[in-house]
Parts: structure tokens; sequence; C-alpha cells
């Protein structure tokens, strides 16, 4: 009885030393990176620390591979230029103006090409 609770006892120090040792997650912010395919068993096996071992949970006796933890990267900490996702809104597509001026930048403006005024005409 004395020898099986001095295993159980060292096994749960093992366990608990494993935790300890959990990969840490970070921003890789290098611009530079080697994209391989890594199979991997545990998330240390993951040669970036942005990245954990993702199993096949139907089939956890498998080998795994390297995918990118994207949550780490949601508030930007890299500070990586922001790709704009619409472009912006052109006022001018909705805006009129009266006769002899035109649009620019949501604002009318005087058109100073005597040919090119009509009256009563909207440009």
């Amino acid at each position: 009885m004395r020898l099986s609770s001095t295993v159980l006892f060292l096994l749960s120090v093992i366990l608990s030393i494993s935790e300890i040792n959990a990969k840490i997650f970070k921003p890789y912010c290098s611009q530079i990176k080697n994209k391989m395919f890594v199979f991997c068993t545990i998330d240390e096996n993951c040669q970036y620390s942005d990245e954990y071992c993702k199993i096949d949970p139907a089939n956890p006796s498998q080998f795994g591979s390297c995918v990118v933890n994207q949550d780490i990267y949601i508030n930007n900490p890299c500070n990586w230029p922001q790709v704009e996702q619409e472009p912006p809104f052109d006022m001018c597509m909705v805006m009129r103006c009266m006769a002899g001026y035109y649009c620019s930048e949501g604002k009318c403006h005087l058109n100073m090409r005597q040919d090119s005024i009509q009256p009563g005409f909207l440009n």
C-alpha cells in the first residue's frame, strides 16, 4: 500500500510540473516565418511562439499539426498596418450640385470653366 501511494504522489508531482511548464503563447512579430507543415503531439513541438498543436478529437492517437493561435492577434500586438475592409464612402455619389458647380470630396465647388456652365441644368 505504501508503494502505491508513493507512486501516486510521484505521478501527481510529474503532472503538476508538466502543467507548470506549459507553452506560453506570444505573438510572433517577425516579418519572416518559414511556414512548413509540422506534425506534433504537444504544443512544444511547434516551432513558433504563436502556434499550438491541433489534434483531431476524433483521432486523439494520431499526430496533430501546428496552427497559429489567432486569438493573440486580436488587439494587433505587433502594430502591423491595418487593412481597410471597405472603401471610403464617396459623398459625391449621393450629392447633387447646382448648375455651374462640381462635386469634389463631398463639397460643391464653382466650376471655373465657362464652356461647361449650362444654366438651369444640374452637373
